[in-house]
């Protein structure tokens, strides 16, 4: 209630104002001040009323009605800019927002295998021995991570499947690989294994090298029949694991003797991977 009678007073002092500065001054008050002067002509008291009572009042009514609707147009305006601003600010917030929950989420490794080659032998003991080349990828926007844990599983048709099985370091030495269609030379620095758990595996990088396996209990002509799965097992830091998998189609080459004692056969492997 007190601030209706207090908008009710700012009115009426804005009109008084407005008829307070026509009265007083002004081109009208002015003109009928130089003609009263100057020709001895008086208005009337009645005109004099009308005209500075009446009149000046009515106008100065309409300016300060005009003033507070001007005000609350621009009152409006204003308003609405500052909306439109409020609006602005909000989805470049929201945005920063979705940004920042985004850098706080846990970025993890994501890692893609593949079997690139194999060759199975059998060693002077007659333990059935794989070799195998393969490659690991990590995706570019996941975090680094080293690849552990190989385990090596193959199912064999009509035949059986193989227990998990580890991968041996070697011999330390450097084994030429014959029969491909290059030559291979195997190094112990590029033991894939190796590789992949003294340095973690960056974003966007590749790891390539190889594994060898000793699988007993089953001859070589039994690991590389058509149709043969060899797996892969890996994991990451993530506790996530991956697998990369082949299975033998026949295409095949045989080689001489590799590696002292072992007489090994090439498989070829194509480019398959999962995770």
């Amino acid at each position: 209630m007190g601030s209706l009678f207090s908008d009710i007073g700012l009115f009426l002092y804005t009109i008084l104002s407005y008829w307070q500065s026509y009265v007083t001054g002004g081109v009208v008050t002015g003109t009928v001040y130089l003609v009263e002067r100057l020709s001895g002509w008086q208005l009337t008291k009645r005109a004099f009323a009308a005209l500075f009572v009446g009149t000046f009042l009515l106008v100065s009514f309409f300016f300060a009605w005009r003033d507070q609707l001007n005000a609350t147009r621009v009152a409006q305006e204003t308003q609405g800019q500052l909306k439109e601003t409020v609006k602005q600010e909000q989805t470049v917030i929201d945005q920063l927002q979705a940004k920042v929950r985004e850098l706080e989420k846990p970025r993890r490794p994501l890692f893609t295998g593949w079997i690139e080659n194999y060759s199975a032998g059998t060693a002077r003991d007659g333990t059935t021995v794989l070799w195998v080349e393969a490659s690991i990828d990590n995706a570019p926007d996941a975090a680094p991570s080293i690849a552990e844990g190989f385990r090596l599983k193959i199912t064999m048709p009509g035949v059986g499947q193989t227990r998990e099985l580890f991968p041996e370091w070697g011999s330390g030495k450097e084994v030429k690989m014959l029969g491909f269609p290059e030559d291979r030379i195997y190094k112990p620095e590029d033991i894939l294994f190796q590789k992949t758990t003294l340095q973690p595996v960056a974003p966007g990088a590749r790891v390539s090298g190889w594994l060898k396996w000793s699988v007993p209990g089953f001859t070589r002509d039994q690991v590389d029949r058509l149709g043969t799965t060899i797996e892969i097992s890996f994991g990451d830091l993530a506790q996530t694991v991956y697998f990369m998998r082949h299975t033998i189609d026949g295409t095949e080459s045989s080689g001489g003797s590799h590696v002292p004692g072992i007489d090994y056969k090439i498989i070829k492997g194509s480019r398959k991977g999962s995770h």
